[in-house]
């Protein structure tokens, strides 16, 4: 489970921020260095033959291998793992979604204030167990509402969902112009 820092500011009714930041340290990958030493000695161990000349070439395969398998996963995750994500909630306005990267740019996504619809908290079954995602209901002109999951990276518990749910949804009550129906 990752921990998360959760940061949150509102002010009035009219604008609220809300921050996830991961908080992955390098024990992570000294871990999985370890394991990638330890499935080569347990794959060697079903070798037959035990020359003394094969050992330490055996020995300077683990090494290569798991540097290799420990540096491939480093760049995978500094490359894909989100480091924090943000949501930016101004009323008038539109709300901002903005994703950050160790290694790669900002994903930012803008909605405008006429789009938004509702906040939902949600619950969806993925691997036989229950994870609980914010999603944002969006009005489309002459289509159906569609969802957008906010914070997919960083997949914050319920309590953190809760609090950002509560503060959007009185932003968006006490903003939201009465719908036409056609």
């Amino acid at each position: 489970m990752k921990k998360l820092k959760f940061l949150c500011d509102h002010k009035d009714d009219q604008i609220a921020q809300f921050t996830l930041v991961s908080a992955s340290g390098w024990f992570d990958y000294f871990v999985f260095f370890i394991l990638i030493i330890s499935l080569s000695l347990i794959y060697s161990s079903f070798d037959g033959e035990k020359k003394a000349k094969d050992f330490f070439s055996f020995w300077w395969i683990c090494l290569w291998m798991s540097s290799l398998g420990s540096f491939s996963f480093i760049i995978y995750s500094l490359l894909f793992s989100v480091s924090a994500e943000t949501l930016i909630i101004a009323a008038p306005i539109g709300i901002q979604l903005m994703t950050s990267f160790k290694l790669r740019p900002d994903i930012v996504t803008f909605l405008p204030w006429k789009v938004v619809k509702e906040f939902l908290i949600l619950e969806v079954f993925t691997c036989q167990k229950v994870v609980f995602v914010l999603a944002l209901m969006k009005r489309e002109e002459g289509k159906e509402d569609k969802l957008e999951i906010l914070f997919p990276g960083t997949k914050p518990r319920l309590q953190h969902l809760e609090k950002i749910y509560q503060v959007s949804r009185r932003i968006v009550e006490k903003n939201s112009s009465p719908v036409k129906s056609s």
